[in-house]
Order: C-alpha cells, then structure tokens, then sequence
C-alpha cells in the first residue's frame, strides 16, 4: 500500500517541504527503518516480491528520496547536483544494493560524469569508502572510465593506490584497477596488463 501513486506522491510533497525528514525514523506495520532511505533500499533489495505494477511508483519514490538526501546536506542549489557522489558518502551504502545501484547510475549517468565540490569524481569517493570492485566500483568505474586516470584531488593519489589504502584494502579492486590502466604504474608485470594469470605474493601485493 505504501507504493500506492497516491502515497508515493504525498511522501514527495513532504520530502520537497522538508527534506531533512528523509533522514527521521519509519515505520511501517512489519519493519521500523532508520530513515526512509534505508526503507527504499529495503524495497529495492526485495524488488521480486514488488508488484511489477507499481516498479515505476518505487522509481519515483527513489528519485524523491535520493533529491532530499542531496538537499539536506547541501542545500537547494541545483547547478551542481551530484546525487551519487551523495549515496555514496552516506554510512547505510545503499549503493551497495544491486539493483537500488543499477537504477540509480542509469538514471543519473549525466551526473556521474561531475566533479562534486571539492573536485572529486564518483570512483574517488567510492574508493575512500571502501567500496569494492563488486559492490559498486566496477559499475561506477564503467559509467566514467577516464576518472580512472586521474588522481584525487584530495589526496593526489590515483584510483588503484587509493583503493590501497587502509587495513581493509581488497585485493580485487587494486588488480582490476590496475589491469583497467596498467600505464599508471610501469613497474606492473605483464600479467596484469593482459589480465592473463593472476598470482598474488605471500605479502598479497599484485606481482
């Protein structure tokens, strides 16, 4: 019932009044959720059990939900608008969630292409936050693959080093950043470059 045109469209009206409430608690009669972000993604991750009838009502409610999670943080100001690099800051990563993702990078595949405003493309910022090569970089990587030459702005480093960072480096998303451009390290073996073989060291660096 929640999906209904008639609600979808009244949660909209809300959310444009008061944005900010998208992040206040919900429940609904089965479920309580932390915000209502949190509840889309829970739509979209149980999408097979959602009436096919009402997939463009969750797309609308997606698209309302996304904007006011944007405005406020950020505020009213479109000239810039970066949803994504928004979703993926947010601690739920709800990007995380295959199909919530798949949606949400084709319908804002103009926007992926932006820098946000301190000059960070997507893969950056998925990248210091740990996302993984499957839990969205790849996805994000194919939607904007020249971001990939390109250092952060930030901390001046390049896509596949970035993903080195910190103690829960993954392993897959350096090879298959470097394998995407093998050119932004002259030191790397050849197997990489062909993506031929694969072996990883006793200390799990790429050789």
């Amino acid at each position: 019932r929640l999906l209904t045109a008639k609600n979808v469209e009244q949660i909209d009206i809300l959310l444009r009044v008061n944005p900010v409430s998208v992040f206040e608690p919900l429940s609904t009669r089965s479920k309580s959720f932390s915000n209502t972000l949190e509840f889309v993604a829970f739509l979209w991750k149980h999408l097979m059990v959602i009436d096919l009838d009402l997939y463009p009502n969750l797309c609308r409610l997606s698209d309302s939900v996304i904007w006011a999670s944007y405005v406020s943080r950020f505020g009213r100001d479109m000239s810039n608008y970066c949803p994504i690099h928004s979703l993926i800051t947010l601690k739920s990563k709800p990007l995380e969630i295959a199909l919530f993702r798949e949606y949400a990078l084709n319908r804002y595949s103009t926007e992926i292409l932006r820098r946000d405003r301190r000059g960070r493309f997507c893969l950056h910022l998925a990248l210091k936050h740990q996302m993984t090569w499957n839990t969205g970089v790849k996805v994000i990587f194919q939607a904007n693959s020249k971001a990939i030459e390109q250092k952060d702005i930030i901390q001046k480093l390049y896509p596949f080093m970035l993903a080195a960072v910190g103690e829960k480096a993954d392993l897959d998303t350096i090879y298959e950043l470097l394998r995407a451009a093998p050119t932004l390290c002259p030191g790397s073996n050849a197997n990489i470059v062909s993506g031929t073989t694969r072996k990883l060291s006793a200390g799990g660096v790429p050789t």
